[in-house]
């Protein structure tokens, strides 16, 4: 994992520090996690465009995050993804369970 120090074009930048994105898988491991995601894109209910200046972009996956982890478990950290929906970077862990999920 490397970090990069970012250099300061504003006063907000002058102390911050990023995850280096080279060392981030491209290919998602979970695949069972990952549902398709369909967009609206400024468009109704019977397909027109009716909101200009939308649309667009890649397309997306959903990743189905775990957000309520209940019960005491020790998982190994397998990969630290990109997240295409969140201003996040999500992790994939495999519990000793054998059970694997996504984490922010």
């Amino acid at each position: 994992m490397e970090l990069v120090y970012v250099n300061s074009v504003t006063p907000a930048q002058r102390h911050s520090i990023k995850l280096s994105s080279k060392h981030l898988k491209r290919a998602p491991l979970i695949k069972n996690k990952i549902k398709g995601l369909i967009t609206q894109n400024g468009r109704n209910n019977s397909g027109r465009i009716t909101v200009r200046h939308k649309g667009g972009g890649h397309k997306k996956s959903y990743r189905k995050i775990n957000y309520n982890r209940t019960d005491d478990s020790t998982g190994i950290i397998c990969s630290i993804e990109y997240d295409p929906n969140r201003n996040s970077n999500i992790a994939s862990v495999y519990d000793l369970s054998k059970k694997k999920f996504f984490i922010i």
